[in-house]
């Protein structure tokens, strides 16, 4: 190794510790670390930081192991691992034993780059969910990140927009954002409209809504219109808010009118169309979903309990034809990555925390700043993998955190227990 190959080495690990290092008592600036570097490589920004014997390095990667490292640091300080934790620690452990099995078979090179993603959002959740972090810099944090990379997104889209149009026919993209682009965007809607005071019609919030109604990821309007259900639901028994929700939700619909009406002749009416019109995507994913399965279930019984070697990947054949990328479904993807085992501990870290603040908000009458972006999250998960920054998402949500700040500024009968749930770390 020459003189220069060496400083970048030594200069790489000393960044990297001293990240580490600052996670350990600012676990908060673990939000935007993680989401900016998911953001990038779903943009297709995915420059290598460096190679190894034929291995890259990617942002991700070191966002990934400075989480862990930074959670190790504080395990051996003493704190213990918290038990909203346990799952993901559970996940990331089945994960790592699909690696020790797909080494000997398929090597390192492959081994690694098929499960990056999905350590990528389990160390995220494992991390997060181990923290004691004031409620008031986690819902700051996660409003700025998201609210600033859904702008940058919503740009990409606009200038999409300027060049090809709706209807495009460029054959690496024929949409102005990708389903997980789509997904920040409208889980930036809503940290904007949880935002705990009272203020005016949140016009940021609305242009957001129109970038993620272009973007024709029909998912992702499905996920928002959920997401828009979890807050009336909440919000609904409250006379001011009921009609504030209302006022906003029969504008939007009268704007969509407006827009169908106007441009069914026009290129984005036909583009619209199409989206709302086209079902071959979600058959295809089903045919899929029905061939892994019946894989899993008819193979070995040790796959199907504790999931496949890593490197093995989701190769099908579907319609006589040989697929080989994803399962198109985070559900399908823990059933291949952990097996039985991985399913129940996913739906232990996701699907319980998730009806349990419902279930809280549903009582207090006040929405989460985190309940509506996991539901969101939790419709993607059907028919997309998730990225490391919803293993953020739902790490918070189930380690409590950030819950209700917004009851100091909506509800003064509120008792201060409830306000915060967690305290700062040491």
């Amino acid at each position: 190794m020459d003189f220069g190959a060496l400083l970048v080495l030594v200069t790489g690990l000393v960044v990297f510790l001293t990240l580490a290092g600052l996670l350990v008592d600012r676990p908060e600036w673990g939000i935007p670390l993680v989401a900016i570097g998911a953001a990038a490589s779903v943009s297709g920004f995915t420059r290598a930081l460096s190679s190894f014997g034929g291995f890259s390095v990617y942002v991700g990667d070191a966002a990934s192991a400075a989480l862990l490292v930074a959670l190790g640091i504080q395990l051996l300080a003493g704190r213990p691992l918290r038990r909203p934790a346990f799952g993901w620690a559970g996940l990331l452990l089945l994960a790592g034993l699909a690696l020790l099995r797909g080494l000997g078979t398929f090597g390192v090179e492959l081994v690694v780059r098929s499960y990056r993603s999905e350590i990528a959002l389990l160390a995220a959740g494992l991390f997060f969910a181990a923290q004691q972090i004031p409620a008031q810099r986690v819902e700051l944090f996660l409003r700025r990140t998201w609210t600033a990379i859904a702008i940058f997104m919503s740009a990409v889209a606009i200038l999409f927009l300027l060049r090809f149009g709706l209807n495009s026919s460029v054959a690496s993209r024929d949409r102005p954002l990708n389903a997980q682009q789509a997904l920040f965007i409208t889980q930036a809607i809503f940290f904007l409209l949880v935002r705990g005071r009272q203020g005016k019609f949140n016009w940021l919030a609305a242009f957001f809504g129109l970038i993620v109604l272009l973007s024709q990821q029909r998912t992702v309007w499905i996920a928002t219109l959920l997401g828009i259900f979890a807050l009336w639901s909440v919000l609904a028994p409250s006379g001011r808010l009921k009609q504030r929700v209302s006022v906003g939700v029969g504008a939007l619909v009268a704007l969509l009118v407006a827009l169908w009406t106007v441009l069914s002749s026009s290129q984005a009416g036909l583009a619209l169309q199409k989206a709302v019109s086209e079902d071959g995507t979600f058959l295809w994913r089903v045919e899929g979903w029905n061939v892994l399965l019946s894989q899993q279930f008819h193979g070995p019984g040790l796959n199907l309990v504790l999931g496949n070697p890593a490197g093995k990947g989701a190769e099908r054949r579907i319609f006589d034809q040989l697929i080989t990328v994803s399962a198109h479904s985070q559900w399908i993807t823990e059933m291949l990555a952990g097996g039985i085992l991985a399913v129940i501990l996913f739906g232990l870290v996701t699907v319980v925390p998730l009806s349990k603040t419902w279930r809280r908000d549903l009582r207090l009458r006040i929405p989460s700043p985190l309940l509506a972006v996991t539901v969101v999250a939790m419709t993607f998960t059907i028919s997309y993998q998730l990225g490391p920054e919803q293993g953020v998402l739902f790490g918070l949500l189930g380690a409590g955190i950030g819950t209700h700040t917004t009851l100091v500024n909506q509800s003064n009968s509120a008792s201060e227990s409830t306000v915060v749930e967690t305290h700062p770390s040491g």
